[in-house]
């Protein structure tokens, strides 16, 4: 094999890698991280809603109008049903079956971060 043809198959596989990490998608259910309920995830305008979900039934939308924000990571609002308060909020994908949570106090108050897991 040429060195040419080495080159253009190696820029094949490399775009086709990329074009594969930007496409990854945050739609599904997920286990957040105290285990203590799962969340569906789904399209919304041009980014992501997501719901408490429960018995095959969704809820309260807690991530609300998540925009693109850079490869894989999407900016919005967080309402946390518990303290009843919402938070400046991002989600992002680790992996496909990793999704982390950050929510920020408005203004840049203190952040905490969750690790969510894939049911589905």
């Amino acid at each position: 094999m040429r060195f040419s043809s080495i080159v253009a198959a190696a820029g094949f596989i490399a775009s086709v890698t990329v074009s594969s990490a930007a496409m990854a998608s945050p739609v599904g259910i997920w286990l957040v991280e105290d285990r203590s309920g799962e969340v569906q995830i789904r399209h919304c305008g041009a980014g992501y809603c997501g719901y408490i979900y429960e018995k095959g039934k969704t809820g309260v939308e807690i991530l609300v109008s998540m925009a693109p924000a850079g490869a894989n990571a999407w900016k919005g609002r967080i309402y946390d049903p518990k303290d009843r308060n919402n938070y400046d909020g991002k989600i992002s994908l680790a992996n496909e079956q990793q999704l982390l949570v950050t929510g920020c106090a408005p203004g840049g108050g203190p952040c905490g971060t969750q690790t969510w897991v894939r049911v589905k």
